[in-house]
């Protein structure tokens, strides 16, 4: 088959070389402040933590998202070291007849960078903060490796990415409409069966920087709503009830409260979790009446 060619001509990923980690955290505070930051998932917390920046994605996690602009941060100079050479003789061309039986596991890393660019929408920039040897082997694939049209008769050709000056980005700040879906997209995130607690917290976090950045008040107060629940069903509360009824009865006050913010905010799905969270400590007569009151009605909406 003949290879496939796009009928339009969009911008070229940039690559950030040896970039200093404090450099890239000021930028992502002004010029880059709705960045995603995508890495792998084992090194996203440590990064979320050293960037300050609650933008951060495993390529994993991130799967079946898009974000306007996003930052691959990483991605050579994490690979393991055994797999480093094997890399670069690859983008070198001199991976030889059996490089699949020798080194399976490059497959799976191609299958993540392939996840990792097609998240972004606009601008995709590559980062590596020290240099590694396939790290310093993709800057220079892409940066120098030509890529030509078939179709196109004037013959022109350009390097995949550019080799961009940190300092000289312009900027990329989103509007406020953007900010306000991502930070939409990251709070049904939130309540997906398939995230566990943590999880949940995490894309709350992110929700909450989006909608206050998009200086949508509503949907903020919206989001710390469900943010406190979660944080509470987070927690375990056994030895609590069983050692004082004194605390006890706080709890049951602070789940009084939440609830009446949840059915404010309309948020019956978190509502529901956070009765059959309290449930099991209360008495015959508080479930009775909370499956009377609340919960059977949230049901027949």
């Amino acid at each position: 088959m003949k290879k496939d060619y796009g009928l339009f001509k969009g911008a070229r990923p940039g690559v950030f070389h040896q970039v200093q980690v404090d450099q890239l955290s000021s930028l992502l505070k002004t010029s880059l402040q709705g960045c995603v930051i995508l890495t792998h998932d084992e090194s996203a917390s440590h990064w979320r933590d050293e960037l300050n920046h609650p933008l951060v994605y495993g390529i994993r996690e991130a799967k079946g998202l898009e974000f306007k602009s996003c930052i691959i941060l990483n991605f050579f100079s994490d690979i393991p070291s055994s797999l480093q050479k094997p890399w670069r003789n690859l983008l070198k061309d001199r991976e030889g007849s059996d490089f699949e039986l020798k080194y399976p596991l490059v497959e799976t890393h191609l299958k993540l960078i392939y996840t990792a660019t097609t998240r972004c929408i606009e601008q995709l920039f590559f980062a590596e903060t020290t240099s590694s040897i396939a790290g310093d082997a993709a800057t220079r694939w892409l940066t120098t490796t030509k890529s030509s049209n078939d179709n196109d008769t004037t013959h022109n050709t350009e390097a995949i990415a550019t080799h961009n000056n940190v300092s000289d980005l312009d900027s990329m700040i989103m509007t406020n409409d953007e900010w306000c879906i991502a930070g939409i997209d990251n709070a049904e995130l939130a309540s997906s069966p398939d995230v566990d607690m943590e999880q949940s917290i995490s894309y709350l976090n992110r929700a909450i920087y989006c909608l206050d950045k998009a200086q949508n008040s509503e949907l903020v107060a919206k989001a710390n709503t469900h943010l406190q629940s979660v944080q509470l069903r987070s927690k375990s509360i056994i030895q609590d009830v069983s050692s004082s009824s004194d605390k006890l009865e706080a709890i049951e006050r602070e789940v009084a409260q939440l609830t009446r913010s949840l059915l404010k905010e309309d948020l019956l799905s978190e509502c529901t979790k956070l009765l059959d969270y309290i449930n099991p400590y209360v008495s015959t007569y508080t479930s009775e009446m909370l499956e009377e009151k609340i919960i059977t009605k949230i049901q027949q909406t």
